[in-house]
Parts: C-alpha cells; sequence; structure tokens
C-alpha cells in the first residue's frame, strides 16, 4: 500500500517528497522519555530503599550492641523474647513513622505536578500512602528483627558475666 501510494503521489506531485508514519509510532516517542524516566526511577529506588536497609540494619546492630547488658538484666528478670523485640523494634518504628509524616506531602506535592503533564488526568488516591507506609514498615519491621531476635535469644549469662 506505500509503494502504491508513493507511486500516486509521483504522477500527481513529482516534485514533492514522499514523507509518511504512522500514529502508533509517533505516540510511541511521545512517551519514550516517560518510559526512560520510570527505568531510571525504578532502578535509583531499589539502591535507596537497598541503602537504607543497610543503614537500618547497621543501626540497629549498633543499638543492639550498646544495650546488650540491659538486654541480658531483662532476661534475668523474666522478659519474654516477644516483649524484648517489642521494646528494640519501638524505638526503630518511630523513626521510620516520622520519616513518613515528612515524606508523604512531599511525594504527594510532587506527583500531582508530574500528573498535571498529561491529557488526561488522574487523582492521587490516599490509600496509595497508607499502602506504602505500610510496606516501609514491614520493610524496617523485617530488618530491625534480624538484630532484635539474635539480641532476644542471646544467653544472658553471656552479656552479664563481665559485670
Amino acid at each position: 500500500t506505500i509503494k502504491n501510494l508513493e507511486h500516486k503521489l509521483a504522477e500527481f506531485a513529482p516534485g514533492l517528497p514522499f514523507s509518511y508514519f504512522f500514529s502508533d509510532e509517533a505516540y510511541d516517542k511521545l512517551y519514550q522519555s516517560n518510559d526512560n524516566f520510570q527505568k531510571v526511577f525504578t532502578c535509583l529506588s531499589a539502591v535507596a530503599i537497598l541503602i537504607s536497609c543497610l543503614g537500618l540494619f547497621g543501626l540497629s546492630t549498633f543499638s543492639m550492641t550498646q544495650r546488650k547488658k540491659e538486654i541480658g538484666v531483662r532476661k534475668v528478670l523474666g522478659a519474654s523474647v516477644i516483649g524484648i523485640l517489642q521494646l528494640l523494634s519501638f524505638d526503630f518504628i518511630k523513626l521510620v513513622l516520622v520519616a513518613l509524616v515528612i515524606a508523604t506531602p512531599i511525594a504527594w506535592f510532587g506527583m500531582h505536578y508530574w500528573l498535571q503533564e498529561f491529557a488526561y488526568q488522574i487523582d492521587i488516591a490516599w490509600w496509595v500512602f497508607v499502602l506504602a507506609g505500610m510496606l516501609a514498615m514491614l520493610i524496617a519491621f523485617i530488618t530491625i528483627s534480624f538484630q532484635a531476635i539474635k539480641a532476644a535469644l542471646a544467653n544472658p549469662i553471656k552479656s552479664l558475666r563481665t559485670e
């Protein structure tokens, strides 16, 4: 069909160059920058989550080392593993909650501004932020739990022996 159209144009307008495009390719070019942005944003988000988990893991390791004797005394006095896990995790979960309170409005404004560029606009649902916050809390709790369970299951005699 394209060859036929090219010959017909050459018959009627011999000096005019034949150029054409497909509309699906034109739409692909329009959204190519958004696809590239999504790929870069996904990679950078994964790296940021990994770095934050490593930092949280290091901070929890340092905290458990500093509180080793306190945990030993609590275990000798009858504290359960779940109670110690709650005690050790609560401080870090508070920090994650504060970070969520600060980050949620910033994320909403950024997404709202970005979505204004599109012809068909959507509203950002509140449950997206709740889901993201719950996922962040779960990731933080899993990261902290390794060290907290290790500290809660440790023999209290070893930590109190130096006293």
